[in-house]
């Protein structure tokens, strides 16, 4: 949603490394940071992270994070952190690697499909599984949609003022950049 000073995103394991080397390099405690990607990002890209592939969050950097349901999060390593106590957070080693995936991270960068553009509106597909659709509309004037009675929908505001209205009465929503609306199936045009 917004990068700024260079910011990079660590998805996988670089080629060649596997999590076994992964794993012994921890037990010796070496330095583990020059085994992963780095990925530098921008305001708009847009990253597909399956489920079981490291990855970690590093610098000044806005994400808007659609996940399948999870509540589980396994830190491997947490870049040598401490809190006022002198401690470092809890890391999850063991179980960290029972779901580590070796995935090939250099192919889960967004490539956007255009589905739609006319003067008002432009839709583009940022990605899609089984799970989920993530699109970006670009919108100059007002459009109209209707839910599919199957599925709700999210939408968060990137950039700009708007609104949401349904013909449900009392059910207009203000947009302003940050805001998330979900929008139930049951809400028609």
């Amino acid at each position: 949603m917004e990068a700024k000073n260079n910011p990079k995103l660590l998805i996988g394991l670089k080629e060649g490394i596997d999590k076994l080397a992964l794993k012994n390099a921890i037990e010796n405690n070496e330095n583990i940071e020059n085994m992963f990607n780095y990925f530098e990002v921008k305001t708009c890209d847009a990253y597909y992270i399956p489920s079981g592939c490291i990855h970690a969050i590093l610098g000044d950097v806005i994400i808007a994070e659609i996940q399948t349901p999870s509540d589980i999060t396994y830190r491997l390593y947490d870049w040598n952190r401490i809190d006022k106590n002198g401690k470092g957070r809890e890391l999850h080693i063991e179980d960290s690697f029972n779901v580590i995936e070796n995935i090939d991270s250099s192919r889960l960068k967004s490539q956007r499909i255009n589905k739609f553009k006319n003067d008002n509106l432009e839709i583009n597909q940022i990605f899609s599984n089984k799970y989920f659709t993530a699109e970006e509309y670009f919108i100059k004037n007002k459009f109209s949609s209707q839910t599919n009675s199957k599925t709700f929908e999210i939408f968060i505001d990137i950039e700009g003022d708007g609104f949401i209205e349904s013909d449900i009465k009392d059910n207009n929503i203000k947009l302003k950049a940050g805001k998330t609306v979900l929008i139930p199936a049951c809400m028609g045009n």
